[in-house]
């Protein structure tokens, strides 16, 4: 599953929240074959977004705040992910 880091994520990020990025992400199945853009956040936890362009689903993209990172964030962000996913492409609405 490819991950594209912005350039602050690749600055910030660590083995260990790589890793946990890593691991998390084995178990989402339904982000198999998706590109993911990590970023990073100064002001909350985590956060997670949809970018559409024309009702098509361009990008998928999560926020972290690496030096208090948890599995349950990770998970939690990775969640609205997929949950977006079921929306499935907003052209079909």
């Amino acid at each position: 599953m490819p991950l594209q880091l912005t350039p602050l994520m690749r600055k910030r990020l660590t083995l260990r929240a790589q890793e946990m990025i890593r691991r998390s992400l084995t178990h989402f199945p339904e982000l198999d074959g998706k590109t993911i853009t990590v970023g990073y956040t100064r002001k909350h936890l985590g956060s997670a977004s949809i970018a559409h362009r024309g009702g098509v689903i361009t990008r998928l993209i999560i926020r972290l705040k690496v030096r208090k990172l948890t599995y349950q964030t990770v998970g939690h962000e990775l969640t609205h992910l997929v949950q977006g996913l079921a929306h499935g492409d907003r052209s079909r609405s």
